[in-house]
């Protein structure tokens, strides 16, 4: 046993490195009280509710770790307290009008840049009308109107079949959400509570939006909202295939759009290997553009016959632009709101001060 808290002291790591059959309740409770990422380490079987207690009772940061069923409502309000970013790991049925009151009673602050994802989960609670938001997949593909275009076989198959629109770690999370099908997917995705389980990651929300928009594109004939020939930045790009932005960010400065999707069509990979992308993420941006690229061969623009000294015509653009620009500046909105109740806040505390400066000047002048 001392041997096993020692390589506990060395590194909580360590804990990898000791059989299950070992790991104790005393030697779990000794790794909980030395660090917060120790539940970590300790398989899902074996925490109790006890122990996420007494982990966040010695680790306020050990919040992020806890499951989510073990997470109280008091718990909750303590972490939120504490670090004001904790409110993304809150359980969507605590995060209510009344919880946000609390953090405000008790002396707590909601950040600008999460205003928009509780204003999303205050909008799933006003949908559902209901305190009970864990998620609950429609698993009725009978209820699903585009079941009859996507066909039994498509709507059945497995995520894991399309390894390049899915991340391993967003695959694991779909499936703890009982997310395993095209169809489960494709049903799902306007459920108001089941695009908040991502907030926490932006890469995660990213990868869905991106893969239900490529599957409904493949199997539905749906426009994937993006093309060659839109003037997007490498970057760009590969937020819209839902690849991590930073790999498009090192090949900015390098590649026009044109270039990269001209480089995609001859299946010339090299300018993505020079930079240090790995043959997996070159095969996933590859599969995933392919997709776009065969959508837009088999659906081109159309353009009229302008003269050179006129403008070309082309499609006018999706109403989702109209939708998307609309979500912009309600999210500038929101945190111009939260900037303006933080002023009227301080400017009342500075009223409130003088005030009572001067009731006291009174009662001395009196």
């Amino acid at each position: 046993m001392e041997d096993l808290k020692l390589l506990i002291d060395i590194n909580i790591e360590n804990m990898r490195k000791i059989p299950e059959a070992e790991l104790t309740d005393e030697l779990i409770y000794y790794a909980l009280s030395k660090s917060e990422k120790a539940l970590l380490y300790i398989p899902e079987n074996k925490i109790t509710k006890d122990m996420c207690e007494f982990a966040f009772n010695n680790f306020k940061l050990s919040f992020k770790y806890i499951p989510l069923k073990y997470k109280s409502y008091d718990m909750c309000l303590s972490a939120v307290i504490y670090k004001a970013k904790f409110i993304k790991q809150v359980p969507l049925e605590i995060l209510t009008q009344d919880f946000l009151a609390d953090i405000r009673l008790y002396g707590g602050y909601i950040s600008a840049v999460d205003l928009n994802y509780v204003e999303m989960c205050l909008n799933a609670h006003n949908s559902l009308q209901s305190d009970d938001l864990s998620f609950q997949p429609d698993e009725s593909l009978e209820q699903f109107d585009e079941k009859q275009l996507l066909g039994q076989e498509v709507a059945a198959m497995q995520l894991t079949e399309f390894t390049s629109l899915f991340s391993a770690a967003l695959l694991k999370r779909l499936q703890t959400l009982n997310i395993n099908t095209v169809g489960d997917l494709l049903i799902n995705v306007n459920n108001p509570t089941f695009m908040v389980h991502f907030m926490d990651k932006k890469i995660y929300y990213r990868e869905v939006e991106a893969a239900v928009r490529l599957l409904r594109c493949k199997f539905l004939g749906e426009d994937p909202l993006i093309d060659e020939n839109d003037d997007l930045s490498i970057e760009s790009i590969f937020v819209k295939l839902g690849i991590d932005s930073r790999i498009g960010a090192n090949l900015d400065s390098n590649y026009s759009s044109n270039q990269f999707w001209a480089l995609i069509r001859k299946k010339d990979f090299g300018f993505l290997k020079m930079r240090g992308v790995g043959d997996n993420t070159i095969y996933d941006i590859f599969t995933k553009a392919q997709i776009i690229i065969e959508y837009h061969d088999g659906h081109p623009k159309n353009i009229s016959m302008a003269s050179s000294n006129e403008n070309i015509e082309v499609d006018t653009p999706s109403s989702d632009d109209d939708i998307n620009d609309l979500m912009a500046e309600y999210s500038r909105l929101l945190v111009e709101r939260q900037r303006l109740d933080d002023q009227i806040n301080q400017l009342l505390v500075v009223i409130q001060n003088k005030q009572i400066a001067q009731s006291k000047g009174n009662e001395i002048n009196g």
